[in-house]
């Protein structure tokens, strides 16, 4: 029922997408999100399973963030490939 509450599962999915694709971008900013991030927590967090994608996508939880310490492009395309276009 969450995932469909005003396409809650979409914009989880989007933000997702969006977020693995920037951290492949050169600058490290992209491999950094603040966990109490409003557009993380209310797009991401809220979502159940959201947060697991990211994960496998390679960030990590810390305290007070999600990093990437590493890009992994074969990691990050597994992920993406799973999603499905929208």
């Amino acid at each position: 029922m969450l995932q469909t509450a005003g396409n809650a599962g979409r914009r989880a999915l989007n933000t997702v997408r969006a977020i693995l694709q920037n951290a492949g971008k050169a600058d490290p900013k992209y491999r950094q999100i603040r966990r109490d991030n409003a557009l993380l927590q209310k797009n991401v967090a809220s979502v159940p399973g959201a947060l697991a994608l990211l994960q496998l996508g390679g960030f990590e939880v810390e305290e007070e963030r999600l990093v990437m310490k590493e890009f992994d492009a074969e990691r990050v395309s597994v992920v993406l490939g799973c999603m499905p276009s929208m």
